[in-house]
């Protein structure tokens, strides 16, 4: 019924950089969606309206878009972006909402970096800078509202390390303050070729800086054995489920 397809799609195919890679999030009480890409960008579309392709518009014919990580290289982004190390910031991830007291909050986590929060405005869209790339006009770069912290709790890096980011889930008492917690799952290595270990962790979805758990702090009870790439906690029951590549889901609750 309808469709969007970035101006520059032909140079992103070219270098293995698909929007494809993240799922699409509907925001409730709009007509809005935003999904993600290889190239650490979230679009913000209208589902009734998403823009289709215009190569002379540089996504300008959408509501927003904007880098969640900068590329290292701001002379080479589709180069910086094609590296799979990590360091090209893919958001492999599908971005993770929570309407709280203050509004509407996104959540997503990519490669190489730590998590971020995003607040809306009342238009839905988000606060930008302007970001100088060679060959992408109009370049935005997302001013997060909240972050995590480059180190986490028991020692555990706060970024998450090589391909894929971060899976996220969000737990909460429907709009209730202080209630929402961001679960997180990511890999403690890259995994882009093989199998990593991982973490879980538990964020205040208010303040991503104040880490509530994870599964470091008692690795010789709480580790994850391996990291499942693409498998989101999964909260029900009062219980966290998390998939693994070690032929068994772990399972975490309250004592």
């Amino acid at each position: 019924m309808d469709w969007f397809t970035p101006f520059n799609t032909l140079l992103l195919a070219e270098h293995d950089l698909d929007v494809g890679s993240s799922g699409a999030l509907l925001v409730p009480g709009t007509n809005l969606l935003i999904g993600g890409g290889k190239e650490s960008k979230l679009f913000v579309l209208k589902r009734d309206q998403m823009g289709h392709f215009d190569a002379n518009a540089g996504n300008g014919q959408i509501v927003q878009h904007f880098y969640v990580e900068p590329p290292d290289d701001p002379t080479d982004p589709i180069g910086s972006a094609a590296q799979d190390d990590g360091t090209g910031h893919h958001i492999h991830g599908s971005p993770v909402l929570w309407q709280g007291p203050f509004g509407t909050t996104i959540y997503v986590w990519c490669e190489d970096t730590v998590v971020k929060a995003y607040q809306a405005r009342g238009d839905g869209t988000f606060p930008t800078t302007p970001l100088t790339l060679t060959g992408i006009p109009n370049a935005q770069l997302g001013t997060a509202s909240s972050m995590g912290s480059n180190t986490g709790l028991g020692g555990a890096p706060g970024k998450s390390p090589g391909m894929p980011g971060g899976s996220l889930t969000v737990s909460a008492n429907g709009g209730e303050a202080g209630s929402a917690i961001l679960w997180a799952s990511h890999p403690l290595a890259n995994a882009n070729q093989g199998i990593a270990p991982g973490i879980v962790r538990a964020y205040d979805a208010s303040d991503l800086s104040h880490e509530l758990w994870n599964s470091q702090v008692n690795s010789d009870r709480d580790a994850l054995p391996s990291y499942a790439k693409f498998c989101p906690p999964t909260v029900a029951n009062g219980k966290v489920y998390v998939a693994t590549f070690s032929d068994r889901v772990m399972v975490y609750g309250l004592f």
